[in-house]
């Protein structure tokens, strides 16, 4: 005989539509709202169905992707170059900092401060809001 289980009644939901909306590139958050459950009960029940689903559409779309850009289709060649072997569309930028041992700033801390303060009074600026110019 078996134990009768205790609590809310599970929530049916199709196992097999949540792994083809997984498939088409659904959300788990928009499975969950198709459904009327929430989003964790989807991803404790059936987590299997989509991570199989999510990895089958992928297999599918590259897989078409690879055959457009086998017989020619310049974006397709692109996209396959860029997703199987990790191409990018721009070049890498790299900043490249280059410190020469054993010279010294030309000015100390205080010293740039201070000529800092200096062009700051020469522009006119005592640290006040500027006055704007009275509209006519």
């Amino acid at each position: 005989m078996r134990k009768k289980r205790r609590g809310r009644p599970l929530k049916e939901i199709d196992a097999q539509l949540v792994f083809q909306m997984s498939m088409v590139g659904c959300t788990t958050q928009m499975i969950a709202v198709h459904f009327g459950c929430d989003r964790k009960t989807l991803e404790n029940r059936f987590s299997a169905q989509l991570e199989e689903g999510r990895a089958q559409g992928q297999v599918r779309i590259l897989g078409r992707i690879f055959h457009c850009a086998l017989n020619g289709n310049q974006r397709c060649l692109e996209l396959a170059a860029i997703n199987l072997c990790h191409w990018r569309t721009r070049p890498e930028i790299s900043v490249v900092n280059t410190l020469i041992q054993g010279v010294t700033p030309a000015q100390s801390a205080q010293e740039t401060k201070q000529a800092l303060i200096e062009m700051r009074a020469a522009a006119g600026h005592n640290g006040d809001q500027a006055e704007l110019p009275a509209q006519p």
